[in-house]
């Protein structure tokens, strides 16, 4: 149904289809549900302009209806028959006999069980079949009759609706000037409501550029949320770079340090052993020397005691 109220019939169609197969194998399904969905198909035939399956339809609808017991279904299944013989080709007496008998007998039940919306609509398509009859007394007492209907509840567009066709009626019977005045009350009445609708229109236009634009500027906080969390992301990640490499310096530098103090230590150890080395050999050479010089001395006078061993 909803495919139907936006224009795509034939998609909506094949939807209901779907589901009428699917609603045939199902056990539990209550007449005024098989009613309903009979009803929703003959709606769409009807947009469709294919009123033989308006009138197939509708007629299979009706059983069900009764047995639910469904006066609204009903009298949609009889308001369908009567517009579709109202509107089928060629305009018989017969058919236009039946369109009358059956909305006749739709706005009847729609009275009784109180659906204004439904009745006003059943009361200018009698008026509109009257018309085609050339009963233009009769068309005129149904155009009055939706005109009061649709003042009552109020429904403003069948309210110009039922003053075009009470125009129409008055034009017919000879009043003229009446018609006129009606046509132009009804010319009025539309342009109003073209200028509602067209405001509600504007209206429903600019909530929805309002809700679009508010979807924009929540997107574009929400990037700008996010660009700032990475920019915060990454200022903390160059933070905990730029410490990490400053306390890896640092270690480096401490460890340098110590590798030097160790070396100036290491250093003078080796500046300390070699000093002693040097003293050590000092005191050798100078034993060494001594002991040369001791025995050079000592050795002649050896010579002069020992002459057989030189």
């Amino acid at each position: 149904m909803l495919a139907v109220d936006t224009k795509d019939a034939a998609q909506g169609l094949r939807w209901m289809r779907l589901a009428y197969r699917q609603q045939a194998g199902a056990a539990r399904v209550t007449p005024k549900e098989r009613g309903g969905l009979l009803l929703n198909l003959a709606t769409s035939f009807m947009v469709l302009e294919q009123y033989d399956s308006v009138l197939h339809y509708a007629k299979r609808a009706l059983p069900p209806m009764q047995q639910a017991g469904d006066a609204r279904g009903q009298g949609m299944v009889y308001q369908f028959q009567g517009e579709v013989y109202a509107l089928l080709r060629p305009h018989t007496p017969a058919r236009l006999d039946s369109a009358v008998t059956n909305i006749r007998r739709a706005l009847k039940l729609l009275q009784q069980h109180h659906f204004p919306s439904h009745a006003t609509a059943c009361a200018l398509a009698l008026a509109r079949t009257y018309r085609q009859i050339g009963r233009p007394a009769a068309s005129q007492q149904a155009a009055e009759l939706a005109l009061r209907m649709a003042r009552e509840t109020p429904m403003p567009e069948y309210e110009a609706e039922a003053l075009a066709a009470l125009a129409w009626a008055q034009a017919d019977l000879g009043h003229v000037a009446r018609s006129i005045e009606l046509d132009k009350q009804a010319q009025g009445l539309q342009d109003s409501l073209f200028s509602r609708d067209k405001a509600q229109a504007l209206a429903q236009l600019q909530v929805g550029y309002n809700v679009q634009l508010l979807t924009q500027q929540k997107r574009a906080a929400e990037y700008e949320q996010r660009t700032q969390r990475a920019r915060l992301q990454s200022l903390l990640l160059l933070l905990g770079g730029l410490t990490a490499t400053l306390g890896v310096g640092a270690w480096l530098h401490w460890r340098l340090r110590r590798q030097k103090a160790l070396l100036a230590v290491a250093n003078e150890v080796n500046r300390q052993s070699a000093a002693e080395k040097e003293v050590l050999l000092q005191e050798i050479h100078h034993r060494v020397k001594t002991t040369c010089s001791w025995s050079a001395a000592c050795w002649p006078g050896r010579a002069a005691c020992c002459p057989s061993r030189r």
